[in-house]
């Protein structure tokens, strides 16, 4: 019951504040999704469904990633964390009591690029058209 009630709040602030969820824990010491492409500005939440977990994607721990990230120190409560990515560029955090055990998640960040729309040319069928 307590797994179902993480999953359910989590879906519940997923619909309402973050723009993708990352699930910690539960059964595994793992992240799920363990990598994420998102554009700028999007927001990532963090949710603790089980287990004694962080996140930690500092400068100190990933001195490649473009910008830190911190969820606090390990616990087993029903945390969740949240971090909008302002800095383009790919980040790598871990768990820090697991991460030698592959605790790892990833996230890629780029900007927003638009797609180009084509916009149809009209020609006037009084036009007349040269070597037609």
């Amino acid at each position: 019951m307590k797994n179902f009630l993480l999953m359910f709040l989590s879906t519940i602030s997923f619909l309402f504040s973050a723009d993708w969820v990352v699930n910690v824990g539960g059964g595994s010491n793992s992240f799920d999704p363990t990598h994420l492409d998102i554009d700028l500005g999007d927001t990532v939440e963090w949710v603790n469904i089980g287990g004694f977990h962080n996140v930690d994607g500092t400068i100190e721990t990933y001195p490649n990633n473009p910008d830190s990230f911190y969820s606090g120190s390990s616990s087993n409560d029903g945390w969740s964390y949240s971090f909008t990515f302002t800095v383009e560029g790919d980040y790598d955090y871990e768990c820090t009591p697991h991460a030698s055990m592959g605790m790892v998640g990833s996230i890629s960040v780029s900007e927003i690029t638009e797609t180009p729309v084509d916009v149809p040319i009209l020609i006037s069928s009084t036009e007349s058209i040269s070597g037609i």
